[in-house]
């Protein structure tokens, strides 16, 4: 989201409302956002998503 994180209560209705649709999983990942931070920043936190949920589903327990 540009204006809001993953806190607000817009994005949080939007991924509530998504999600009924259909069986899913909805990962919001809050981004290192810009002017602060230039890309690739945001690029990187969202590898860093992808690696972490990736641990998650191969390990038992959720432990690394």
């Amino acid at each position: 989201m540009i204006l809001n994180g993953p806190d607000t209560i817009f994005c949080h209705e939007f991924c509530e409302n998504f999600i009924r649709f259909g069986p899913a999983i909805l990962v919001s990942v809050a981004y290192c956002l810009a002017p602060e931070h230039r890309l690739p920043v945001a690029y990187k936190d969202g590898e860093d998503a992808l690696l972490w949920l990736k641990n998650q589903a191969l390990s038992p327990n959720g432990q690394p």
